[in-house]
């Protein structure tokens, strides 16, 4: 016969009776914890698997796009630190438009208001990226309520494209200065201007697909 039986026998009726009242309720207890942890495993998991539907719904050229500004940026952050150093270092740099590179660092135009123009470059393209990156989480169908109704999505393209126009707008006076000023043309800030071009054309476009 088994242990708990034996000790079971040796109790009076009434201390018997009050010990299985606190065993039978002790063990409904642990059932109702593990069940009530068992539905918050299953909410989870619905959450989890809605989460994956939203993002599978998010416009894919829309996701493209944002990708595509994010490596821009990240290249643009990569050629403005590089010009960067050699500004503040005053030393020189690999140029494929033979001296332009020199030039442009050694003149005047080259720092407005005495910073580098490669500081507002980085600056810039540092914005970018980090817009870009956030952007990936604020989609309108994400299924957080405080994304959805506070616009960010929304504020966050127009916060990219406030950074693109001033960034063209610098890079067009920059390369104006080149040419009719300085006489001489910088590899680096010429492709650099083509990149923030291309740029801004991205945040444009996704400032269209976004309104559909």
């Amino acid at each position: 016969m088994p242990k708990k039986n034996l000790f079971y026998r040796h109790l009076p009726n009434r201390q018997k009776s009050r010990f299985l009242n606190l065993h039978l309720s002790r063990r409904s207890l642990i059932l109702r914890f593990l069940q009530e942890q068992k539905y918050d495993w299953i909410k989870g998991a619905d959450f989890s698997a809605a989460q994956g539907v939203a993002e599978s719904d998010m416009n894919p050229k829309a996701t493209a796009i944002n990708r595509i500004i994010f490596v821009l940026s990240l290249a643009g952050v990569l050629m403005a630190a590089y010009v960067l150093q050699s500004f503040l270092r005053n030393t020189g740099i690999l140029c494929f438009t033979g001296g332009g590179c020199e030039l442009v660092r050694k003149s005047p135009v080259s720092y407005p208001f005495g910073i580098p123009v490669p500081a507002f470059g980085l600056v810039g393209y540092t914005g970018l990226a980090i817009f870009s990156f956030l952007r990936t989480f604020s989609h309108p169908q994400a299924l957080n309520p405080a994304c959805r109704q506070a616009g960010l999505n929304s504020k966050i393209l127009y916060g990219m494209l406030g950074i693109a126009i001033f960034g063209i707008c610098f890079v067009s006076w920059f390369t104006a200065m080149e040419l009719f000023v300085i006489k001489g043309i910088c590899t680096w800030c010429a492709v650099s201007a083509v990149n923030m071009y291309v740029i801004f054309g991205l945040v444009i476009k996704s400032l269209i697909l976004s309104k559909k």
